[in-house]
């Protein structure tokens, strides 16, 4: 597996060696083994938007591993409840919480090399990357998937149709559609729960290696 090029600082922070180490060739992924993962934060914008908890779930041989989760609180010291209304976390749930620095370290033990999959994933991992950046001037060096792609690969159709509301691609929408339960929606951990049951029941209908290629 190749790994895609970024500026890899030559000096490396102590607090994050771990994970670079992992990144070397004898350290390869296997090749079912991934981490759904999903951020609550501050706002919408990952440039300038904060992390307020980070949520994910293992995934080996095409099953989620109920014992193997993260979940953590993050404190932003200028967040004062501001994005309540949509995930519920207000500034009482997160001023005893680890600092950013603290919960993205133990985040990275967590995923280690393995690939990151998300709903709309590309928010989720630039606002982890940009939170390294700050910290250690380090990128998040982990393949990544959306599943919203793995849904048009499964369902060509899903997005061409004029029929479909606006929100067909939102996980409400799609676990609907897969008839998943709902539960725990807008917390991280749940939302990555969700993620990964669509994940699964996407997967059973394509092949290893189209899967393989989704990844980058």
């Amino acid at each position: 597996m190749i790994w895609k090029k970024q500026h890899i600082p030559n000096s490396i922070p102590s607090e994050i060696e771990f994970y670079h180490s992992l990144f070397h060739a004898e350290f390869q992924q296997s090749d079912d083994e991934y981490i759904v993962f999903d951020c609550e934060t501050t706002g919408l914008n990952p440039s300038k938007d904060s992390i307020l908890s980070i949520g994910a779930v293992a995934i080996s041989g095409n099953h989620i591993d109920a014992e193997s989760a993260f979940h953590e609180f993050v404190f932003q010291p200028d967040y004062k409840g501001e994005a309540a209304p949509v995930h519920g976390i207000g500034y009482d749930q997160i001023q005893n919480a680890r600092t950013e620095q603290e919960v993205v370290a133990d985040f990275l033990r967590f995923v280690g090399n393995r690939s990151l999959i998300g709903h709309h994933v590309g928010f989720d991992f630039k606002i982890v990357e940009n939170a390294m950046r700050h910290h250690w001037s380090y990128p998040l060096r982990n393949k990544q998937l959306d599943t919203v792609q793995l849904v048009k690969e499964v369902l060509p159709s899903h997005h061409k149709s004029k029929t479909l509301p606006s929100n067909h691609f939102s996980l409400d929408y799609l676990c609907n559609l897969f008839k998943i339960p709902i539960e725990d929606r807008h917390t991280a951990l749940g939302d990555a729960y969700l993620t990964a049951i669509l994940f699964l029941r996407l997967t059973s209908e394509i092949s290893p290696s189209k899967l393989s290629s989704l990844f980058h």
